[in-house]
């Protein structure tokens, strides 16, 4: 009876979590909400055992979770559904898989999120019910057990699932074997990487097809809870150019790639690619036309970055997700040009920030779309790398592709972009060639500063000298820092600068965290 009733219980609660999260609940609401549930049903429990007080030692054993006085008849309850539901898990790992890296960015690479979500959370419970039809509440298992499998065998679901199952029955029947046993309650209730070491940049290989597409927003209006942030935005991406979206911060140039991406459903108008509504097509066959480097990204652990580079191949793979021949020389292509090759074999969440940033973008290169989004790429990359993204970026455009990108550097912008569109406050200002937007008019309206210009002396490219900001009157006066109360008043400022992985962090983490390390300093 203890088997059945855990089982249908699972899925009672299963079915009280959707109903109550709704089918567009996001991973914080629903695991608040599930929180919620534990609580309730952890109360039903303690008045169970208060209720009947001559069951409180049976029921405490149980709570632990335990192998003792099982028999095969609590496994025939459990046993179909495991069979079942197990091959469906390994089936779907690939999209479990892309879920780690956020809903956003699976979105990108062809996941269908909501209804992922509903399967991943139902196979969870159903499997988490199993366990506890057979041993009893798996509280401290269900924490442990997967987090040891994950670093042990790392972090991909079709080998992380098994070895978590493994994992969560060793520690049990290892109590079996060790432990003491209880008569009276058995059977009762069931390569170096900075430098000078600057390799080309490579060119990906070129579409089999070559593609002529159009991306474009008519009427825009888009924003967050019902309050509009984009106003009536009405532009096109020029075809096989780089096009920069500049604005000061808060001018909703992210919300508009959100938009284009299908991250954020508009409020009204429309956009579309190749004159089709993007929000109609599917999302494996968007996620082939069009990939997004996001602004923030969410590091998955113990997967390697050649695995995660992998993940960019995800839209066209099978449900299975194994790498073919051809995909694989692309995933190593793209690891060369994006200078990741070298820390291949590293896991992404050991990584530094600029290195991290360089494997996602290599995911999303691997993606191999007509239209590439990149929302403030070169964040957290040194001047090195910032360049060779930069003429990385340029490269794309000799395969077909387009490039989106949002970018605060106005000379990076300048020089590599052909085309500016600037924004402000959600609403388009002007767009066109450098030339033509950054005038000193355009910019004292846009980013309130005194600027002007000026021809690059190297590119021939125009760029930006700025005099002066118009800011003063927002700036804030801060508290008196002690040296005029009698300290010493400091002698200067110091600023730590390198590469990526100079371990810059770590130095400043160090005082908070432990012992200080020992440091050479070169000026």
């Amino acid at each position: 009876m203890l088997p059945l009733a855990a089982c249908v219980g699972a899925a009672v609660a299963f079915l009280v979590l959707l109903l109550v999260a709704g089918r567009h609940a996001g991973p914080l609401q629903t695991a608040l909400i599930g929180v919620a549930l534990s609580a309730f049903y952890a109360a039903i429990t303690d008045y169970l055992m208060l209720t009947h007080p001559l069951e409180v030692n049976t029921a405490m054993v149980w709570l632990t979770g335990s192998l003792w006085g099982r028999t095969w008849s609590f496994v025939e309850v459990g046993a179909p559904l495991l069979v079942l539901l197990l091959p469906v898990a390994l089936l779907f790992s690939k999209s479990f898989d892309l879920l780690t890296l956020g809903e956003a960015k699976a979105s990108t690479l062809g996941v269908n999120v909501g209804r992922n979500r509903i399967l991943l959370l139902g196979l969870a419970v159903m499997l988490a019910a199993v366990a506890v039809a057979i041993s009893g509440p798996i509280a401290f298992l269900g924490l442990v057990a997967p987090h040891l499998a994950r670093k042990l065998v790392g972090g991909r679901h079709r080998v992380l699932l098994p070895a978590s199952i493994l994992t969560g029955a060793l520690i049990p029947a290892d109590q079996r074997h060790c432990g003491t046993h209880h008569p009276a309650t058995a059977g009762t209730a069931g390569r170096h990487l900075h430098g000078a070491d600057r390799r080309p940049v490579f060119l990906l290989p070129a579409a089999s097809e070559p593609v002529t597409m159009a991306l474009s927003v008519k009427n825009l209006k888009a924003g967050y809870g019902g309050k509009e942030a984009i106003h009536d935005l009405t532009t096109t991406i020029p075809e096989g150019k780089i096009t920069a979206l500049i604005g000061p911060n808060g001018s909703c140039k992210s919300t508009l790639l959100k938009t284009l991406s299908r991250l954020l459903p508009p409020m009204a108008g429309e956009a579309t690619i190749d004159g089709k509504p993007i929000y109609q097509m599917s999302p494996r066959a968007f996620s082939r036309r069009l990939s997004l480097l996001p602004q923030h990204q969410l590091v998955p652990e113990g997967i390697t970055v050649r695995t995660l580079v992998g993940y960019g191949r995800s839209p066209y793979l099978n449900l299975w997700g194994s790498l073919g021949k051809e995909d694989e020389q692309i995933v190593e292509q793209v690891m060369a040009a994006t200078h990741t090759d070298i820390i291949a074999d590293k896991r992404v969440d050991q990584l530094s920030g600029g290195q991290q940033q360089r494997a996602f973008l290599a995911m999303t290169l691997a993606q191999e779309t007509p239209y590439l989004l990149l929302d403030e790429p070169t964040t957290y990359l040194d001047l090195n790398h910032q360049v060779a993204l930069m003429e990385m970026m340029a490269a794309q455009l000799d395969r077909g592709a387009t490039v989106v990108a949002v970018l605060h550097d106005l000379n990076q912008a300048a020089r590599y972009c052909d085309h500016l569109i600037i924004m402000k406050d959600g609403a388009l200002m002007g767009e066109g060639s450098p030339q033509e937007v950054l005038t000193a008019e355009m910019l004292a309206k846009v980013f309130r500063v005194s600027a002007a210009q000026h021809v690059c002396p190297e590119s021939g490219k125009p760029m930006v000298v700025v005099k002066d900001a118009g800011l003063t009157e927002q700036m804030v006066v801060l508290p008196d820092p002690g040296w005029k109360r009698g300290r010493r008043r400091p002698d200067s400022v110091s600023l730590l600068a390198g590469r990526n992985g100079a371990c810059g962090g770590p130095f400043l983490e160090r005082p908070f965290f432990g012992k200080p390390p020992r440091y050479r300093f070169r000026g």
